[in-house]
């Protein structure tokens, strides 16, 4: 066996335990493109009045840039998706481009 077929091999089957699936992934994305999807306050627990959480598309577009890992806190999410999400820019870009990184 060759050395690209042992490691594509080995690549699929740890991607198999692990629980990745690609057509998991394609059911989020269109989830994720389609549909009615509404920005909401993260909402407060007893010990956070004012929660924050890591804005996605923030963190992902450093990382693509810079290779390193970003933070920009938001206080707003999408419901349907509990993903957290700056209000400006970021719930739509997320919510109509596939690769909302870039």
């Amino acid at each position: 066996m060759a050395l690209r077929t042992f490691i594509i091999n080995l690549n699929l089957q740890m991607a198999e335990k692990n629980g990745y699936n690609q057509d998991n992934y394609n059911d989020t994305v269109t989830n994720r493109l389609s549909g009615r999807h509404f920005i909401t306050r993260i909402p407060s627990t007893a010990s956070k009045q004012n929660p924050r959480r890591v804005c996605k598309v923030c963190a992902d577009k450093i990382k693509y840039i810079s290779g390193k890992r970003g933070r920009k806190e938001t206080s707003f999410y999408c419901k349907q998706c509990d993903t957290p999400l700056c209000i400006e820019d970021c719930f739509e870009k997320y919510h109509t481009i596939n690769n909302y990184w870039l």
